[in-house]
């Protein structure tokens, strides 16, 4: 009710995407006359990025030939962690590693995710904030961001990987198909994370590199 009664006051009302016209004159009761479509700006040249692939991977102590995987963000339930470990668990061959990063919103949320990590030497946990000029390390080091989102809208964790020329492995949710759509094999359906993260593995390093110009062009 208080989000219909804000929105009702306003004179527009901004989304990031044609696709979210329909659901949020829906959820908001409006007509269309009060949507305005504005696309998520681009972050690349914002955050450093001096930093090296060999560089970052020795700052976090992985090797040149492994398959890194990268999930940065504020730790919430709505993001999907616990399907993403279960899906690395499930997928993961000896060489592949998975980097978890960010600060957490919910401790005990944070404390859930490490138990169930637990026992895995491939997972690196980092439940901290990451500043500004670290975030560098973290997606120089990786050679794919991973972010398994349970619901979503919008997410600017996809327009900072895009930065930083990144493929990225997310669901067809909210406006998220619509801005990978250049990376199809990526973009998975609600329940097709496993497949997607083969999929990953099998891609060429040469496509990923590719994807991830892409991305940075978008």
């Amino acid at each position: 009710w208080m989000q219909r009664y804000f929105a009702s006051q306003a004179s527009l009302i901004r989304v990031f995407s044609r696709s979210s016209v329909t659901r949020a004159c829906a959820a908001l009761e409006l007509g269309e006359d009060k949507i305005c479509v504005v696309a998520e700006g681009d972050f690349s040249g914002y955050y450093p990025n001096a930093t090296t692939r060999a560089q970052a991977r020795s700052r976090l102590g992985l090797g040149m030939d492994e398959l890194v995987l990268l999930w940065l963000g504020s730790i919430r339930p709505y993001k999907g962690l616990h399907e993403l470990i279960d899906a690395f668990h499930q997928t993961a061959q000896p060489d592949w590693r998975l980097v978890i990063a960010g600060k957490p919103f919910i401790q005990s949320y944070a404390a859930e995710i490490a138990a169930q990590i637990q026992g895995d030497p491939r997972i690196q946990f980092h439940p901290t904030f990451i500043a500004e000029n670290e975030l560098q390390i973290y997606y120089n080091a990786a050679d794919a961001v991973v972010l398994p989102f349970v619901e979503v809208e919008n997410s600017g964790s996809v327009c900072v990987a895009m930065g930083f020329c990144k493929p990225i492995v997310a669901p067809n949710l909210g406006v998220i198909g619509e801005r990978l759509r250049h990376q199809p094999e990526l973009v998975y359906r609600p329940g097709g994370l496993s497949e997607a993260l083969k999929r990953l593995a099998s891609l060429p390093s040469a496509r990923r590199t590719e994807i991830g110009a892409d991305n940075l062009r978008e």
